[in-house]
């Protein structure tokens, strides 16, 4: 499991342009991990999608959850990661960092 930041949950419901029913939800998060380079760095949020039944196990964002992550064989031979759970660490309170000092 990995501790992430949870920024944002959304379930999604949707016919696919070959008419198929897409069902599921997204999470974007924020891992630990800064990275600096030439052109660029910082925190760039992660998206992932999980079956629409995972959704329940986000109970407040932003968050501190743990994240389980697993693999599996993706498209061309290559490795693809997959969601495999949610579990509430703690509440984030955001606010604290968009206060203005006097």
């Amino acid at each position: 499991m990995q501790r992430v930041l949870v920024l944002a949950a959304r379930r999604f419901d949707f016919a696919d342009d070959a008419g198929k029913q897409v069902v599921g939800m997204n999470v974007t998060f924020l891992v630990q991990e800064t990275r600096w380079e030439p052109d660029g760095g910082g925190m760039e949020p992660i998206k992932m999608s999980g079956p629409v039944e995972m959704f329940d196990q986000v109970s407040a964002v932003p968050g501190l959850y743990d994240l389980d992550v697993s693999t599996r064989l993706g498209r061309g031979g290559k490795a693809a990661a997959v969601l495999g759970g949610l579990r509430f660490v703690g509440a984030v309170d955001v606010a604290e960092f968009f206060e203005v000092a006097a």
